[in-house]
Parts: structure tokens; C-alpha cells; sequence
């Protein structure tokens, strides 16, 4: 049985999946994707293999699926806005977080991902290189985790081994902020 409280009362919102290859990671996030559908919740997925998220393309409730690392890393500094966005909104509403719409994200596969933006970081074309530097999706991951539960967004990710050093700057406590975990 897995759970995952994505509620403005949950104060576990974003979700670790961790375990090694053919673990049943994708199975679950599946599972997940599916039931969010199910209840009306928006969401958006990241799958860098490009295999495993595909059948969600046009999936009622999936605004969209990212395969490339580039664009998910867009993605990932647009969700940054969207939380800034959704602040500022609250602030001048005057309301809380329960009344926004909720908006998952998952990133499967987090640790070719994360390879992916170093490598093109290190190795990818002066346009590449600008657009992850700009966009820095690790140190925003670690913002995200921090401060987005409080505007509704909600980050689900898939890895094989949750090693802290994959999460960038604040290494540890980017992952220790995944209170609700599968393996």
C-alpha cells in the first residue's frame, strides 16, 4: 500500500521513490500519475529514459511530459516562477495555500537527470550552457522542496539511490525534506 498526502494539511508533501533498476519506482509513480488523474489533480512529468512516461502524452490531467533535460530544466525554473507567482497571489488574495489548485510534478529517473545537467553544465553547446546556468534546476529543486508546499506544488521523484550529493548545493537537506518515502 502506498500513500501520498499531497493535501495543504500534509506536512510530508513532496515524495522520495527510491529503489534500484526493475525496483517497481516507475510502477508506483505510474500508479501515482494515475490516481492524481483520477481526482481532477494537474500534473506534470519529466522522464529522461523517454520510455517510461510516454503513455501519459495527452492523459487527461497531464499538462504535459518533458524528455529532454533542457526543457526540464525550463520546466523546472518556470515551476519556480509558478510558486513566486502563486505567492505573490496569496498575498495580495489574502489567502492560504488549501485554496490553490494543487500542481504535481514528477521527475522520474532523477539521477539521469541530474547527470544530464551536469554534463551539459560542463559539455553542451554556449546557448546550453547558459540556459542551465540561468535556469540552475538543482538549486531550484532545493527552493522548491523548501518553499513550494505552502502555494500547492507538490514534487514527486523517482531514484535509484537518494545519495545527498545528487541533489546539488544543500545537498542533505534537499533530500531530508522528502518526509513521505517509498523503496
Amino acid at each position: 500500500v502506498a500513500y501520498w498526502n499531497i493535501s495543504s494539511k500534509s506536512n510530508a508533501p513532496h515524495m522520495l521513490v527510491v529503489g534500484p533498476t526493475g525496483g517497481g519506482k516507475t510502477v508506483l509513480l505510474t500508479t501515482l500519475i494515475t490516481e492524481l488523474s483520477l481526482r481532477g489533480v494537474a500534473s506534470i512529468l519529466v522522464d529522461p529514459k523517454r520510455i517510461e512516461l510516454h503513455q501519459f502524452l495527452g492523459y487527461r490531467g497531464v499538462a504535459a511530459v518533458v524528455f529532454d533535460a533542457l526543457r526540464a530544466a525550463l520546466l523546472i525554473e518556470a515551476l519556480y516562477a509558478e510558486m513566486i507567482t502563486r505567492t505573490r497571489y496569496m498575498q495580495k488574495h489574502r489567502i492560504d495555500g488549501g485554496e490553490m489548485p494543487p500542481l504535481v510534478v514528477i521527475l522520474d529517473e532523477f539521477f539521469i537527470l541530474s547527470a544530464a545537467w551536469s554534463h551539459l553544465k560542463a559539455n553542451g553547446n554556449d546557448m546550453e550552457k547558459e540556459i542551465i546556468k540561468r535556469a540552475d534546476p538543482l538549486g531550484r529543486i532545493g527552493q522548491l522542496v523548501a518553499l513550494a508546499r505552502s502555494t500547492g506544488i507538490r514534487l514527486g521523484l523517482g531514484v535509484q539511490r537518494p545519495d545527498a550529493q545528487l541533489f546539488g548545493k544543500d545537498a542533505g537537506g534537499v533530500r531530508d525534506t522528502f518526509q513521505s518515502r517509498a523503496s
